[in-house]
């Protein structure tokens, strides 16, 4: 019987170098630069390794799995040898290069991640941190919220909570540890409470959802969009990063104690939120930043009003839509703010569809204040700026608001009811109603009020372009509207 001798322990070795095929992090968020930036920060991490003289085990084969995360290959020795050539030149051209990239925020948490993964810090390796912090211009109140991911990487237990609107793109290399998980249609229809999330591709539901409490980054230009007949949408307590939401036929859409962010080109026409044939709209004590993008868009079925209370909305809006914060045919708005909002027209509120006939209920903005919203379409910025519509009801409208700085624009309802009551309007203009429909205990200061008379023109605009504004579902501009736009835009 012949006797062999096996090679465990080459084997073993194999396939622990396998492991970096068979279990890839995720892209590195410095993937992105060029291979002398990747070369840089790999040097630079190596160096962090070797600090403290031996390296484990543990810890090469996470720099190996950087390495490949950062499209450099597996080969850490080489790292390894650049590293004992650092010097001030290279460290400084290493400061440019995080600079220029925005690498900062990666690279420490990197660092932290490695440092830390089989044994405390050394001295030497936290006197090279403490180093970075200041060179690389880390904001130091940050630095438990980097520890505390960093543990979450590693397993180790953290209490610390991340502070609202913070970017974890940085280190979405650490993603499966420590960062957003992606929200999927399983996860929504069982009900998300708590968490960090991401929506990296557009999910199509036909089933109500709820989430609450938890934090949601959009990515890739992703939408969340829900159609069914039946259900509620419900979101409590949450944070939206670049929305855009669309839910179709549901019974109820409720929104309470929730923020919402985004930044968007006003040539991709977003609506952040986009609510259409829905029994019943309330959303309540939300704040809302959506530049580049509508905040609202409710298109309600008959005898259904939305409702807004205690909102605040800053900075909404796209050039290119109706209806900066709010494009509607009816809606309720009670004590809430609208600042820095636009649009083509009604840089706050549009609605072009407001009646109390065949059971529709009025609509009404009470206790509310409009500052600095503007209609991009007019040359008079604050006509129509903070309300712009185009057909009224007969009832009280508008009581115990404030504009400022953002105009009105309304068309006239029945001549015999006061329409403004209550309200101080500084600074703005007023077309399309009669002075008679407001109440004697308006304020107005530096106001312009134009009226025309009763069934006259629509200051100008033409019947062509009227029909613009009240269409129901045409919210971008026409070709009719295309020589107006290039000057509002040039």
């Amino acid at each position: 019987m012949s006797k062999s001798v096996f090679d465990v322990l080459r084997m073993l070795r194999d396939m622990d170098s396998l492991q970096v095929e068979r279990h890839p992090l995720p892209d590195h968020y410095a993937v992105r630069c060029d291979n002398h930036c990747r070369e840089l920060y790999a040097t630079m991490l190596a160096a962090m390794l070797l600090a403290s003289g031996e390296v484990s085990d543990n810890e090469s084969r996470l720099y190996k799995l950087l390495l490949n995360s950062l499209k450099l290959g597996d080969n850490h020795a080489k790292f390894f040898e650049l590293a004992q050539s650092i010097n001030k030149d290279k460290l400084r051209e290493f400061l440019r290069v995080a600079d220029e990239h925005k690498l900062a925020q990666s690279f420490f948490m990197d660092a932290l991640v490695l440092c830390r993964l089989d044994a405390p810090m050394t001295d030497a390796r936290s006197r090279l941190l403490s180093q970075w912090v200041d060179l690389l211009k880390l904001d130091v109140q940050n630095l438990p919220y980097y520890a505390h991911l960093a543990a979450l990487a590693i397993g180790l237990p953290t209490s610390t909570k991340l502070p609202e609107r913070w970017d974890d793109s940085y280190y979405c290399v650490w993603d499966e540890f420590a960062g957003a998980s992606e929200l999927t249609a399983k996860v929504l229809k069982a009900g998300v409470d708590g968490g960090r999330w991401r929506l990296s591709k557009s999910l199509h539901l036909s089933h109500g959802w709820s989430i609450k409490n938890a934090v949601v980054r959009f990515e890739n230009d992703a939408v969340l969009h829900t159609a069914t007949k039946g259900g509620n949408v419900t979101i409590t307590g949450c944070e939206f990063e670049g929305p855009v939401i669309k839910v179709e036929g549901v019974d109820k859409f409720a929104m309470a104690g929730s923020k919402a962010y985004s930044k968007h080109l006003d040539t991709s026409k977003i609506t952040a939120f986009e609510l259409i044939a829905i029994n019943c709209v309330e959303v309540k004590d939300c704040y809302f930043n959506t530049q580049g993008a509508r905040a609202f868009k409710t298109i309600m079925l008959k005898s259904s009003t939305p409702q807004f209370s205690n909102c605040e909305f800053v900075s909404c809006g796209c050039k290119l839509l109706k209806g900066g914060a709010l494009f509607a045919h009816m809606f309720y708005v009670d004590k809430c703010t609208f600042k820095d909002c636009v649009a083509i027209i009604g840089g706050g509120i549009m609605s072009n569809f407001m009646s109390d006939y065949d059971g529709y209920i009025d609509t009404q903005i009470k206790s509310s204040a409009f500052h600095n919203c503007r209609s991009l379409f007019y040359d008079d910025v604050n006509m129509g700026g903070g309300f712009f519509a185009c057909t009224l009801g007969s009832g009280r409208i508008i009581t115990g608001s404030h504009f400022n700085k953002s105009g009105l624009r309304l068309s006239q309802g029945s001549v015999s009811k006061i329409m403004i009551d209550s309200t101080s309007i500084i600074d703005s203009s007023v077309r399309g109603i009669d002075s008679h429909q407001r109440s004697d205990n308006c304020n107005l200061s530096n106001c312009d009020w134009y009226y025309n008379g009763y069934g006259g023109s629509y200051d100008g605009i033409t019947n062509e372009l009227f029909e613009w504004f009240i269409s129901e579902l045409d919210d971008e501009i026409n070709t009719h509207l295309e020589k107006k736009k290039r000057s509002i835009f040039q």
